[in-house]
């Protein structure tokens, strides 16, 4: 795994991965109220193989439990993180 800091740029609507100060990966989202649609996730071509996606999605989940809101997971990786980690479906918003 990879020293991953995970920063809220709420202006641009995003959770940044970065490693070192650099920028390497984000989860872009929206919001409703006090739910959060994570709708993508992009990680550095060359940083893929490190861990930092699965590092960023779970410093996202964090910070999102700590605010006390809940998820959509409509990004195919963040469903696929939640599914392996039974710990975050507590975040998940009601369907």
């Amino acid at each position: 795994m990879t020293d991953v800091t995970v920063v809220h740029d709420a202006a641009a609507s995003r959770f940044e991965a970065q490693v070192h100060g650099e920028v390497v990966g984000h989860v872009d989202y929206s919001t409703r109220g006090n739910t959060v649609e994570l709708v993508h996730t992009e990680v550095d071509e060359k940083r893929r193989e490190e861990g930092v996606a699965s590092e960023l999605v779970q410093g996202v989940l964090d910070q999102i439990r700590i605010e006390k809101m809940t998820v959509i997971p409509t990004c195919p990786f963040v469903r696929s993180f939640l599914d392996d980690h039974e710990e975050y479906q507590d975040l998940l918003a009601p369907r």
